[in-house]
């Protein structure tokens, strides 16, 4: 008994954590090689210079530390549910006697052993392991879910620095243009055809084309940033990434529309960590609805009676 009982017993050491580094965090790149394997198996990865939103997406799941964070919480929730379709592991009693007068020539000692054993009754056990269940589909949908969110934070970003830089061009081949004209403005100036007013007014508008793709490029530098550290990547890390290719999104007919809305319903991941939450909040009702049935309690054992061998059996019923 003795034996059973300190192979019962567990132990935890706690682990420090891990002290964050910057250093490891500047040396993030996309072209790392673990990265790289864990996109290809997730699908392929385009070359480095072409990437698509969707792969940037994945790359930021990848390296967020959410990820960690999500997937030990899915571990936890089925620790929890191992844990709650066990069963009440049996114990044992023990009681000795002395008889200190009135022995009339038996035994002064009484020797009792048995052991206890709980029958759960109302369906506890079941109602604890449903519980359980909600708890590792509400885990794996909350995984899901910010898996998802983050994708399409990393979309959003990568659709603004895609704009931003498309707006950068055709404002670099306005800009040219404009150049081209002040070029042949000026040499109808010099001719005597062009007054210097018609020439301050074209000068001026190739001034506010320059200002305006300055503000561009300030605005696409914090859109780079912005994207970087949707990714968690220094800013340095997009610099070979030479352009991002939008992956087009499907535009459905309108009779499909109906269709798509009921898949969306069932695919939106927060729709289904509410539901697992549903599950869990019922199944915790069925474990204080079972807990109005009492629990049957059994002990079984011998008894050294002063000098008289019994077997006993024992019954109870705990609150």
């Amino acid at each position: 008994m003795a034996g059973a009982l300190l192979t019962a017993c567990a132990s935890y050491t706690a682990q420090p954590l891990p002290e964050p580094s910057a250093a490891a965090w500047s040396a993030r790149r996309l072209d790392d090689p673990p990265l790289l394997a864990a996109l290809d198996s997730a699908g392929g990865v385009s070359p480095l210079a072409a990437w698509r939103d969707t792969e940037l997406a994945r790359a930021a799941w990848l390296l967020s530390p959410a990820r960690a964070r999500a997937g030990a919480e899915v571990e936890v929730a089925r620790a929890a549910l191992r844990t709650a379709g066990v069963r009440r592991s049996p114990g044992a009693a023990t009681e000795t006697e002395y008889s200190f007068s009135g022995n009339e020539g038996s035994s002064r000692w009484g020797f009792a052993l048995s052991g206890l054993f709980r029958r759960e009754l109302g369906g506890k056990r079941g109602a604890r392991r449903a519980i359980g269940e909600a708890g590792v589909l509400a885990a794996q949908a909350r995984e899901a879910a910010e898996a998802w969110e983050l994708a399409g934070e990393v979309r959003r970003a990568a659709r603004v620095v895609v704009a931003l830089r498309r707006e950068g061009d055709a404002l670099a081949r306005v800009i040219e243009l404009a150049d081209t004209t002040l070029m042949l403005a000026q040499a109808r100036f010099d001719e005597g055809t062009l007054s210097r007013t018609e020439l301050a007014r074209i000068g001026a508008d190739g001034s506010e084309l320059r200002a305006e793709q300055a503000a561009v490029r300030r605005a696409l530098a914090e859109a780079e940033a912005a994207l970087a550290g949707t990714l968690g990547l220094p800013a340095a890390a997009l610099e070979p990434l030479d352009g991002v290719r939008i992956a087009p999104l499907p535009c459905p007919a309108t009779e499909a529309r109906a269709a798509l809305l009921a898949r969306a319903r069932e695919r939106r991941w927060d729709l289904r960590v509410l539901v697992a939450e549903y599950q869990r909040a019922e199944a915790g009702l069925r474990l204080a609805v079972a807990g109005s049935w009492p629990d049957l309690d059994l002990g079984h054992g011998i008894f050294f009676d002063h000098g008289v061998g019994k077997w006993t059996l024992g019954l109870g019923l705990p609150d």
